[in-house]
Parts: structure tokens; sequence; C-alpha cells
């Protein structure tokens, strides 16, 4: 009777020892998850913010685009304005020189 008590005492324990080992292995794969989630997360978050510089870069170059063709038009402009200045002057010359002549 006593071997019987003690080979039904191996036997609870072998299964108490195996439903361990199957909560320390759930409990392992879920930490495992748990930290990969979290890290997953975190990428998500670079990416996201990834996009939405990229989508910054996209407006500044547009942007660059437009200041480079205002530089030009100013350029020309600021040309304009040497010519009608040189021309005005040469009319005040030439008016001053009548009166005066």
């Amino acid at each position: 009777m006593i071997l019987q008590a003690s080979g039904a005492a191996a036997d609870i324990k072998e299964y108490v020892q195996l439903a361990l080992s199957g909560l320390t292995l759930v409990g392992v794969l879920f930490g495992a998850f748990r930290v990969v989630n979290i890290a997953q997360k975190g990428v998500d978050a670079h990416e996201n913010r990834i996009q939405t510089l990229e989508a910054k870069m996209g407006a500044i170059e547009t942007l660059t685009v437009q200041v480079t063709a205002l530089t030009a038009s100013f350029a020309e402009v600021t040309k304009e304005m040497e010519r009608m200045r040189n021309r005005l002057d040469r009319f005040l010359d030439t008016q001053s020189a009548t009166r005066l002549g």
C-alpha cells in the first residue's frame, strides 16, 4: 500500500512538474511577445516620425524651387530698375543741359 501511495505521489509530482514547466513556458512566451509588441510600437512611432519628416522635406523642396524662381525674378526686376534709372539719369542730364545751355 505504501508503494502504491508512493507511486501515486510520484505520478502527482511528475504531473505538477509538467504543469509548472508548461506554465513557465507560457510565461516566457507571453513575456517575449510583450517585449516584441513594445519594440514594435517604438518602431511604428519612428516610422511615423520619418514619414512626417519626409512630407515636410517635400514641402521644403517645393518652397526652395519657388524661392529660386523668385530670386531669378527679383534679379530681372533689379536689372530693369537699373536700366530705368540710367535712362532717367540721361533724361535729367539732357534736361539740365538744355536749361543751362
